[in-house]
């Protein structure tokens, strides 16, 4: 397996492509209610193998795509605090890229997420050079919501997913607008 190393760099936080020795990150994951809440059940491996396995998965498509899931730290402390990705991913069967964050419980409200999707999506529509992300959340999940309403996505429809309703939004390349986001000052690919 090829080493892809890629790191982008916000005001705050510092996101990084995956890598083997991340294990230990996912299994406490896994077991924080905030990064699991909105998850199927039994979609986060909680055991070192399947975490493995996960992660070795998620790495070969980032190289395949050259864009899939980050580690999200903070750059004050380098404590991993989540993930954010942009990955194929199969809506009512059609192909998208969609977009997915999740943090851990104490990291939430603070803008983490709005911060770290702003940076991916800046990576998927101008070095990658995607014409559209997708991304959908249960109507529930109203901290998710507003963080994809303030990233400028617009609502399509609400559709079925894992036998659930979610409503589900897009945003085409054209309208990203990065000049008018809040705390994304700089984002720099190592």
């Amino acid at each position: 397996m090829k080493d892809i190393s890629l790191k982008l760099k916000t005001e705050r936080l510092t996101l990084r492509s995956l890598n083997e020795n991340d294990v230990a990150h996912f299994l406490r994951f896994s077991n924080d209610v905030g990064f699991t809440c909105f998850s199927v059940p039994g979609h986060h491996p909680r055991d070192r193998e399947g975490v493995l396995s996960q992660l070795r998965l998620r790495i070969t498509k980032f190289e395949t795509n050259g864009i899939g899931v980050f580690l999200i730290n903070l750059k004050d402390n380098e404590e991993s605090i989540g993930i954010c990705a942009v990955n194929p991913y199969e809506v009512e069967g059609k192909s998208e890229m969609e977009l997915g964050f999740r943090l851990c419980l104490e990291h939430w409200g603070q803008g983490f997420a709005t911060e770290a999707s702003r940076a991916i999506l800046n990576y998927a529509f101008r070095e990658i050079n995607l014409e559209k992300v997708v991304t959908f959340a249960v109507p529930q999940n109203t901290a998710s919501l507003k963080v994809i309403e303030k990233l400028g996505f617009r609502y399509s429809k609400t559709f079925v997913h894992a036998n659930l309703l979610h409503r589900l939004y897009d945003l085409e390349n054209r309208d990203f607008n990065l000049e008018n986001t809040e705390n994304l000052k700089t984002v720099n690919y190592t």
